[in-house]
């Protein structure tokens, strides 16, 4: 039996939707965090000292989860997804590709920074 037209673009719409998008957002905000955190450490030259790097790192992870916590729920670490899906929270499907794109969404955000300070 074939499918209409109109169900089939529905099916890859949720896929697209279940899968793609939330591991995009997974791999954009991974690499927002870490460039975020890491220029607040690299580019830490006044007199704040760590508060200045602790407050970057916590306003970026606050202001990130509010963005794509609803594609994505906001993980950015895979301990927290591992946690997730242990909790029974997220599919087994959707575990690997979560940790992989953090991964490389850590990668992207290093070498961002590297690109921005190159000393």
């Amino acid at each position: 039996m074939v499918e209409p037209a109109a169900e089939r673009e529905t099916m890859r719409t949720s896929m697209f939707e279940q899968y793609a998008q939330p591991c995009l957002a997974e791999l954009y905000g991974t690499t927002l965090f870490v460039f975020v955190g890491c220029a607040s450490v690299m580019g830490n030259i006044g007199q704040f000292g760590v508060l200045q790097a602790a407050m970057a790192h916590g306003m970026a992870l606050a202001v990130l989860i509010m963005l794509f916590g609803k594609i994505s729920g906001g993980h950015f670490n895979p301990v927290v997804s591992v946690s997730v899906y242990l909790c029974g929270g997220m599919k087994v499907a959707l575990l690997l590709p979560y940790i992989l794109a953090q991964m490389l969404g850590g990668m992207l955000g290093a070498a961002l920074t590297r690109g921005v300070f190159p000393r």
